[in-house]
């Protein structure tokens, strides 16, 4: 068996600049323990694991599901 055919091609990421919460968020809507961190021009600089993430409060949690921007791409970075 090869990568090809376990890997997926529903990337997550978020932004350098993104901060924890946003993160969290992406994570939970994907189902990863892991995400990847990209720059504006997005390559790749680093991941983060959900272990390492600061809790985020029940509060933020709702605030970030009526905000989809937060979920859905930069409108700049989807321009290439």
């Amino acid at each position: 068996m090869t990568a090809r055919v376990m890997m997926t091609t529903d990337l997550a990421f978020c932004y350098l600049d993104d901060d924890v919460t946003t993160a969290q968020a992406l994570m939970d809507k994907h189902g990863c323990r892991h995400l990847m961190v990209v720059d504006p021009e997005r390559v790749l600089v680093g991941t983060l694991e959900r272990d390492d993430l600061p809790p985020i409060s029940t509060r933020e949690s709702r605030s970030l599901q009526v905000r989809p921007e937060v979920m859905e791409p930069r409108e700049e970075a989807t321009q290439g």
